[in-house]
């Protein structure tokens, strides 16, 4: 009769190599989520800036002040949402490099609200850049006393997030 026998040596590696690259597979995979989950916060932050965007313009119509509408071109867009994005830093003074990752900060020389997304591996922006940028910018025809007829946030440089 036998007694009980352990692993070999060869028997160890490989339970050790399976194990290492199911436990890679699954670190992969969550990471995956992680940012995805970060572009889907990103999403809904511009979604709800958007939204207050809509209801000032409607606010200002139902007043019968349609000029105001063109002083919101330019604006920090987060006045427009009732808190501020996690990581909001304000009017950042410094330079932009500076900025940690996964902070929101209003860039108010170029008039943009910029984001340092903390994961990029699905993220593609154009020419290279670091940042999200966007800015509030009008949008359509202008009304008959030649003002704006409405603003939209767009995206100042063109960006691919999976």
């Amino acid at each position: 009769m036998m007694g009980p026998r352990g692993l070999s040596k060869l028997e160890f590696l490989v339970a050790v190599a399976v194990i290492g690259t199911l436990a890679l597979t699954v670190l992969a995979r969550l990471l995956e989520i992680e940012e995805a989950s970060e572009k889907t916060v990103v999403d809904s932050t511009l979604r709800n800036i958007d939204s207050g965007l809509r209801q000032a313009m409607a606010g200002d119509i139902i007043h019968g002040q349609e000029g105001r509408i063109a002083d919101l071109i330019g604006a920090n867009p987060v006045r427009y949402l009732a808190q501020p994005p996690a990581g909001y830093l304000g009017e950042y003074p410094g330079g932009p490099e500076l900025v940690a990752a996964g902070a929101w900060f209003f860039d108010g020389t170029r008039r943009e609200l910029c984001y340092r997304p903390r994961l990029g591996w699905h993220l593609v922006i154009a020419g290279g850049a670091s940042l999200l940028c966007w800015r509030i910018e009008p949008v359509g025809g202008r009304l008959a006393g030649g003002g704006v007829g409405s603003v939209r946030l767009v995206a100042t440089r063109p960006y691919r997030w999976f």
